[in-house]
């Protein structure tokens, strides 16, 4: 069960490497939203790697509308512009790390 509330990890700086890549994972936000909760229409200079592990709701991306549903991973890249709303029946919890361009392969 996810409890109403938000937990926010910011300036985390961890470093995760796999085989070759390394990762700099800057902050890590989970959130439960609320039934009228919008993210409105917005860019990072980062990769964001959000994840839904329950509720529905709608990405808008690249003018086109995407299902948010559980269990879905999605990737947002930098300058990418994009929009998230819950399904107010069935609000949407994510989380998302965000990692900078500044990653090395």
């Amino acid at each position: 069960m996810i409890l109403n509330a938000k937990r926010s990890f910011d300036d985390l700086d961890y470093k995760l490497r796999i085989g070759n890549l390394e990762l700099n994972i800057l902050y890590i936000h989970f959130r439960h939203s609320d039934p009228s909760w919008v993210e409105k229409n917005h860019s990072h200079t980062g990769y964001e790697l959000h994840y839904i592990p329950q509720g529905q709701g709608t990405l808008i991306s690249g003018g086109r509308e995407y299902r948010i549903t559980p269990a879905a991973f999605y990737l947002t890249g930098p300058g990418v512009y994009h929009e998230q709303k819950t399904d107010p029946s069935n609000p949407v919890s994510y989380t998302h790390l965000t990692l900078p361009t500044t990653s090395r392969v």
